[in-house]
């Protein structure tokens, strides 16, 4: 199951400083996602050869983000979003 292997995410957010500016975030985006986060191509190109290297492991700091953020890894959502809004009779 693709959700459960602890793959990493890499953030390219060449457009950080508009992006926050016109949406915002719930989360600081320079320090709570994740996985490692970049603003340029230059540094987002080696970090991505690093993980190839590396059997596309995801880094402990990030598994433990992660289990903290997302509840469920598995590939039920639609169905819990589908039984919340029928018993919602939406």
């Amino acid at each position: 199951m693709c959700c459960t292997k602890n793959k990493p995410v890499v953030y390219y957010q060449f457009d950080y400083d508009l992006y926050n500016q016109v949406h915002g975030s719930y989360l600081d985006m320079t320090t709570q996602l994740p996985g490692d986060r970049f603003a340029q191509v230059e540094d987002l190109v080696p970090c991505l050869d690093s993980y190839a290297a590396a059997g596309f492991e995801m880094k402990p700091k990030y598994r433990k983000m992660a289990k903290q953020y997302f509840m469920f890894r598995d590939h039920h959502n639609s169905q819990r979003i589908y039984k919340f809004l029928k018993s919602k009779n939406y």
